[in-house]
């Protein structure tokens, strides 16, 4: 099966622990990988269309967002 995999590093565990878990709040899953869990995983299926795709990075960003202003 294929697939596409993006990551983005956080340089922190916690922090990529926050942001997982708000963006899991705001209805997107991801995972965590890395040495230390640093590692925020995309693993969105090929035939996800453009707008779904769109909707996952703005709730990324809000969540980043939400999590730094809080922090």
């Amino acid at each position: 099966m294929k697939g596409l995999i993006a990551g983005v590093d956080c340089t922190k565990s916690e922090l990529a622990k926050m942001i997982t878990a708000q963006s899991f709040k705001n209805g997107l899953i991801l995972e965590r990988c890395g040495s230390e869990d640093q590692v925020i995983k995309f693993l969105p299926p090929l035939i996800a269309p453009f707008d779904v795709l769109h909707k996952a990075l703005r709730i990324f960003e809000e969540s980043i967002a939400t999590v730094l202003l809080h922090e």
